[in-house]
């Protein structure tokens, strides 16, 4: 079964997506290509998961660096 959703650009229009009868979720974002879009498309959201995945290994990085210059 495929994960299928709607990320609706215009507020505005309102209309209901189906495939083979079947309601398709809305979204706010979507990861798409390994990149995150989001119904306003700003690059807030996906800019947003890059630092912190960032932020998470250099803390890693220095965590790992403090412990060799102690051996």
């Amino acid at each position: 079964m495929c994960h299928c959703v709607v990320l609706k650009i215009r507020a505005s229009l309102d209309y209901i997506c189906t495939l083979n009868g079947t309601r398709l979720e809305e979204v706010q974002e979507q990861r798409d290509l390994g990149v995150i879009i989001n119904n306003k498309l700003t690059p807030s959201s996906h800019i947003k998961n890059i630092t912190s995945n960032a932020s998470q290994r250099l803390f890693m990085i220095k965590r790992c660096s403090k412990r060799l210059l102690n051996v």
